[in-house]
């Protein structure tokens, strides 16, 4: 119940500031990087498995409007599977719905720093290799608060470079993400 109170005031927040503005952008953009899972040690399910790197992609969709606010949905895919299950590996998915506020550095550089909500699933499997019985595998997922701190940089009036660095505190631990990305803004 906390969440949905959390989320409903974000948006009536959001929507009445923006009521204000009289320009605004949408934009499009994907990033890469790396994404770190660490499990509380009382809540890991699979022996072992207390945190893990993997391989990080985003899909993000955003919209700014001219007195800076910022509502911003992505979608994240990130995976260590790199050996095909030999050592133990794990995929993650999350969807985020955030909103903030860009902050003009200078003429070329913004920084949005973002609040919301991240609904999230994080599968772990025991791989094979020095295993001597069944892998164990678990299944965790939940909808937590999450945080984005995300520095522009615009090369032109519609393509922009971004830098960014995420974090979602779990019900069982932690997701942070560091990711570098292109958008387009239109």
């Amino acid at each position: 119940m906390t969440k949905q109170s959390f989320l409903i005031a974000l948006t009536l927040f959001v929507f009445s500031l923006a009521s204000k503005a009289t320009e605004s952008n949408a934009y499009l953009g994907i990033e890469f990087g790396k994404s770190t899972f660490e499990i509380d040690s009382s809540k890991a399910v699979v022996d072992g498995y207390l945190d893990g790197d993997s391989i990080a992609s985003s899909v993000i969709a955003g919209y700014r409007w001219s007195n800076n606010i910022v509502v911003e949905a992505s979608y994240i895919y990130s995976a260590n599977n790199l050996f095909g299950g030999i050592t133990d590996f794990s995929k993650a998915y999350e969807a985020k719905a955030m909103a903030g506020y860009t902050i003009d550095i200078n003429r070329y550089l913004k920084l949005t720093p973002l609040i919301g909500l991240s609904s999230w699933e994080l599968k772990v499997k025991e791989g094979i290799l020095l295993n001597p019985g069944p892998e164990q595998s678990a299944k965790y997922s939940g909808t937590d608060i999450t945080y984005k701190l995300a520095l522009d940089y615009i090369v032109t009036d519609s393509f922009i470079v971004s830098l960014s660095y995420g974090q979602t505190n779990l019900d069982i631990g932690s997701s942070s993400s560091a990711q570098f990305g292109a958008k387009y803004e239109f």
